[in-house]
């Protein structure tokens, strides 16, 4: 049959960077740690995931409200016993129908529950999945032949996640919940594993079966545009801002879509990919400037740390950070829970204040020259420069173990003191040696100053 193909060209990037977000750090999954100098967050899910993260069990809003009221409560700081009286009343109430939803047992709810006392607090960033649906909802009556991923009728699990069509009745609930959400007072929204398939719904759908009775699965890229961009306009419309723009984050899965992310602030990336090896072995340098790092899209990404406790990993981790100025690592913190190096090294950026207003940022493949060049080809640099005259050089090594010198005449430091700011070291010249695949810091201080 005839059919029409309309293209479109977006020039790139399509926005600013919201720079504020460069100082976030997220509480990671296995313990309450996040670099101390940042603008901490957390991502409210856990109990409610399944059990209707917008539909909380029976209408009872008392458990999400109260986590709300503590979020900037450091979790050290918190009441215990409070916490603990409050978890069991809602468990009480909600534990028997939590059984009949086949969602798990006594001991499983009050996990999940628990999971808040050290894991959620600072900004909330609030976790949705746009393509799970729930026979639970009560909307689903009436709409589950229309959001179903197949063609109605179709024995209906109960719960599908990564599923759900997303005509606009979906996106409809969707900002709904999300608005009801926000009234109540998380800061942002975040969208679940973006995925452009819709499932094979042939009848309200465009899933479509070829020559050969192959079906071929929907495709909702444009119904993700949407979500994003209404979310984004709620968010505004309601006030509810991050360092002047909407909060929405992306969990951009296999690629950062351009016409889809534009809407938002910061993308969840680096998951694919994500299972073992060295980061310059999984993540190639075209890919972080073309996708990754989220130039084009104007939004700074939330890498997920996904590697084992292994040094060479963790180095590689650390390598590609200082590289790019990639610094806002979340979830899955497993690896820094017992390399302490890890942490230092990462507090030690923060702490010199990156993500500040008033400190200058220039990763390499940034619009304005970095003020230090290196001689090194697989050198990637990241320089942070305070208005008190220290600058700090953060080093990531693409390739083999080489030897780097540093050319400071931009930076007009008449008289310098070169420091490893790790051990304390003091060097005689601006040159050192970095490991393959590996990291480096270098403090540099005007001693005229």
């Amino acid at each position: 049959n005839p059919f029409e193909i309309v293209m479109g060209f977006q020039p790139t990037p399509v926005k600013p960077i919201a720079e504020g977000y460069r100082k976030m750090g997220s509480i990671m999954y296995d313990e309450a740690w996040y670099p101390r100098s940042c603008q901490v967050f957390s991502r409210y899910g856990g109990v409610d995931l399944r059990t209707n993260v917008f539909n909380p069990l029976q209408g009872d809003y008392s458990f999400f409200d109260y986590i709300v009221s503590i979020k900037d409560i450091p979790p050290g700081k918190r009441n215990r016993a409070e916490f603990n009286r409050k978890r069991d009343e809602y468990l009480q109430k909600h534990v028997e129908e939590y059984i009949r939803r086949n969602l798990g047992t006594e001991k499983s709810l009050r996990s999940n529950l628990d999971w808040h006392f050290s894991r959620t607090a600072g900004k909330l960033l609030f976790y949705t999945d746009p393509l799970g649906i729930s026979c639970f909802w009560p909307e689903d009556e009436m709409y589950k032949a229309e959001w179903s991923a197949w063609t109605f009728p179709v024995e209906e699990p109960f719960y599908q996640e990564y599923l759900s069509r997303l005509p606009k009745s979906r996106i409809d609930k969707l900002i709904h919940d999300e608005w009801r959400a926000v009234r109540r007072g998380v800061d942002g929204i975040n969208f679940d594993c973006f995925g452009q398939g819709g499932g094979y719904n042939t009848e309200n759908g465009i899933a479509w079966y070829d020559e050969n009775g192959k079906i071929h699965s929907n495709c909702e890229l444009f119904s993700w545009r949407e979500i994003v961009r209404r979310t984004a306009v709620m968010l505004y419309m309601e006030g509810r801002t991050l360092y002047g723009v909407p909060w929405v984050d992306v969990h951009s899965t296999d690629g950062m879509v351009v016409p889809v992310c534009s809407f938002a602030s910061t993308l969840t990336t680096t998951e694919m990919g994500g299972r073992r090896g060295e980061y310059q072995d999984r993540f190639l340098e075209s890919q972080f400037l073309s996708d990754i790092l989220g130039i084009h899209s104007g939004t700074v990404s939330f890498p997920i740390v996904t590697c084992e406790s292994k040094k060479n990993e963790l180095d590689s981790l650390l390598a590609v950070m200082f590289a790019y100025g990639f610094m806002n690592i979340t979830d899955q913190g497993v690896p820094l829970r017992k390399n302490t190096y890890v942490r230092d090294a990462i507090n030690i950026v923060f702490d010199f204040g990156y993500g500040d207003p008033d400190v200058e940022i220039f990763p390499y493949w940034g619009d304005n020259t970095p003020p230090v060049s290196h001689d090194a080809k697989d050198i990637r640099m990241t320089v942070v420069r305070r208005n008190d005259g220290k600058t700090l050089l953060m080093i990531g090594n693409l390739g083999e173990t080489t030897q780097v010198r540093f050319d400071l005449t931009k930076l007009g430091y008449a008289n310098c003191k070169l420091t490893n700011p790790e051990t304390g070291q003091e060097l005689a010249t601006p040159e050192i040696s970095v490991e393959r695949r590996s990291y480096a810091l270098l403090m540099i201080e005007n001693l005229n100053q």
